[in-house]
């Protein structure tokens, strides 16, 4: 495992191989999270944050799926729990056309502050489950 602490940004990288030689990177914020909490204040948001799972089945192969995420989250994971990649993206439409693919086996995490928001993803497979956490 080679970790290193970024003073400048006062975030803690960890790259650990996963079973299959791939590296995935987590990244703890705590000052991001400070901020969130007082922008949620002011726009008069409970501060504390709560997780919420939501598991949402693929209907279909190769075919969009949406998730609206709930009001003010801070921050949410998205993974799919099959052995599968996942295309994801912010816009209706945009699995097709501009997407993030998040690899089997990885985990892919947005701390941005939603207001509301929806994404949309999809998977190669039906019957994929894709695994939701948020934090409001």
């Amino acid at each position: 495992m080679a970790n290193k602490l970024d003073h400048r940004q006062n975030e803690f990288l960890n790259f650990d191989a996963d079973v299959n030689g791939e590296v995935a990177r987590f990244v703890i914020d705590n000052l991001t999270h400070d901020k969130l909490d007082v922008i949620a204040a002011a726009l008069g948001a409970a501060v504390n944050t709560t997780a919420q799972i939501d598991n949402e089945t693929i209907a279909l192969s190769n075919t969009e799926q949406s998730f609206v995420l709930p009001a003010n989250t801070k921050r949410f994971l998205i993974r799919n729990r099959a052995n599968n990649d996942l295309r994801l993206s912010y816009a209706s439409g945009g699995t097709a056309t501009d997407w993030v693919t998040i690899r089997k086996n990885a985990v892919f995490e947005d701390v941005n502050f939603y207001t509301s928001q929806t994404i949309y993803f999809q998977s190669s497979n039906a019957s994929d489950v894709i695994e939701i956490v948020t934090y409001v």
